[in-house]
């Protein structure tokens, strides 16, 4: 994780699931410093981060528009694509692209960030249960891989989940497990 805190939030506002002070998927930084080789590409990445942080959709197109230009880390940008998608109001559109970006995501590293922002995506959608199912899927890679900042962002998120649904109890012990992750 190089030292950086990973982000996740929940926004379950499924009119506008990137808007506000929330952010919608789990990125961890380092992944959005190596998306690219190319400094175009590189600039990119980071306009993409700096985006999901501030809320900032037309920056968010923008960084999409060159990752897919550059071809540079076509997961990421997938996962981009989904969550623009569902910011449009394409709510089925942008759920099936995180769908299918987590499902094509083959290295272990980033398999828990596309899962988890599915189900961060679910969540926003109004669908609590298959969030939950699809956080679980993903804490579960992340403490197959030994993935910290995962397992962090994995457990803050269930947390979240789990407040919002009125499960106060489950949500003070998954705040507990990612304060001792």
């Amino acid at each position: 994780s190089g030292g950086e805190t990973a982000v996740a939030a929940l926004s379950l506002d499924p009119r506008k699931p990137l808007l506000s002070d929330s952010v919608s998927m789990f990125v961890e930084p380092e992944e959005l410093k190596q998306a690219a080789s190319a400094s175009t590409a590189a600039t990119a990445a980071d306009q993409a981060r700096q985006a999901l942080v501030r809320g900032d959709v037309e920056s968010l197109d923008a960084a999409l528009a060159e990752l897919t230009t550059t071809g540079a880390n076509p997961g990421l940008a997938k996962r981009l694509a989904g969550l623009i998608a569902l910011d449009r109001g394409a709510k089925d559109d942008g759920l099936r692209m995180l769908r299918q970006a987590a499902e094509a995501e083959q290295r272990p590293e980033f398999k828990t960030r596309a899962q988890l922002a599915y189900a961060i995506a679910l969540a926003s959608a109004g669908r609590p249960e298959s969030a939950l199912l699809e956080a679980l899927t993903a804490l579960g890679l992340a403490r197959t891989m030994q993935d910290r900042a995962g397992e962090v962002a994995c457990a803050r998120f269930l947390a979240q989940l789990s407040k919002a649904t009125g499960h106060a109890v489950a949500a003070s012990v998954l705040e507990r497990i990612a304060a001792l992750a």
